[in-house]
């Protein structure tokens, strides 16, 4: 059996990392965003749509700008989500521990040493920081190479440094392997922007990036193979690629489980037809939930790890069931 982990914004929340409704209320007060009328209501029409990445892609799509107000725009609301992303990383280095006061034997650093690769949508810097320094087992970000700060000197920290594309991406498998499959905070492409996912074109930003799209084969490859199993903690099913993964890896066996508020309700929740007992349209990410969820915990991590041992005991399960 292999064991896969995703993780999304709901991972890194845990120690204080916004969700992007948080992202939303925080943009509304940058400097970007109050001396610009139309980035601003830009944000309120699609708070509900798709939130801060649906502006973005509304801004970059809106033909009624003109070419110079369309960069104008652009440029400050991406200067807005890099100020974001700057103070999230600035508060979550503070952070001392990956672990929650307990006395309980089981951490998450040992979840997390346990999967066989980890795979994360989260661009900030939290597993960085406070696992692949001193995880339980050696990580790695397979195909990156480390770029020459400001003395000359080539990167030597995953915090700290500044990274790009090698150019192959070699898995050294005596080496925990981190996908960072929406790109990070501080990897850089080789122009010298910034390499990030974000926006309503993902697919196609990941599809011009050799190594994003690299690792978007991984993991489908890995999640393909019919003894898959996948831990998913803190991601909203609300990217369609993604999703579209998921699905095609279930039909071919793929198990999953879930650590969300929600829990096993997640996919229904976010159904917008669905009201009371009334459905008019399903969805395929019920569907998904139907065919292959093998359990869910709506508890967060900090309880999980505290001292709920009852808890602890359901996610050894996913480790530990037969597949018949």
């Amino acid at each position: 059996m292999q064991h896969f982990l995703l993780l999304g914004a709901g991972f890194s929340r845990n120690w204080g990392g916004w969700l992007a409704s948080e992202v939303f209320e925080y943009l509304l007060g940058c400097p970007e965003i109050l001396s610009n009328a139309l980035l601003r209501r830009a944000l309120w029409k699609t708070k509900d749509k798709g939130g801060f990445e649906q502006t973005l892609s509304q801004i970059q799509a809106d033909h009624a700008l003109g070419p110079s107000e369309q960069a104008r725009a652009s440029h400050a609301f991406e200067a807005a989500l890099n100020r974001m992303f700057g103070d999230m990383n600035a508060a979550l280095l503070e952070v001392d521990d990956l672990e929650f006061p307990t006395a309980q034997r089981n951490t998450v650093a040992g979840l997390l040493a346990r999967f066989d690769a980890i795979f994360t949508l989260n661009q900030d810097l939290l597993l960085e920081h406070l696992y692949m320094k001193g995880g339980v087992r050696g990580t790695q970000l397979p195909g990156l190479k480390g770029l020459p700060g400001d003395d000359g000197r080539i990167a030597d920290s995953w915090v700290n440094g500044l990274w790009t594309d090698s150019g192959q991406t070699f898995i050294d498998q005596n080496l925990q392997p981190i996908y960072k499959l929406h790109g990070s905070t501080n990897w850089r492409t080789a122009a010298g922007g910034n390499l990030l996912v974000l926006g309503a074109s993902k697919t196609q930003v990941i599809q011009s990036s050799r190594l994003l799209s690299s690792y978007k084969d991984i993991f489908d490859e890995s999640l393909g193979r019919s003894d898959a199993r996948l831990m998913v903690i803190g991601y909203g099913f609300g990217d369609i690629h993604i999703n579209k993964s998921l699905i095609r890896a279930a039909q071919r066996g793929m198990q999953m489980f879930v650590i969300d508020p929600k829990g096993s309700d997640l996919a229904r929740s976010l159904n917008s037809t669905r009201t009371g007992a009334n459905v008019i349209d399903s969805t395929a990410e019920e569907a998904l939930f139907e065919q292959c969820l093998i359990g869910a915990s709506r508890r967060t991590l900090r309880e999980i790890f505290g001292a709920d041992v009852v808890e602890q005991k359901k996610l050894e399960r996913f480790f530990n069931m037969r597949k018949d």
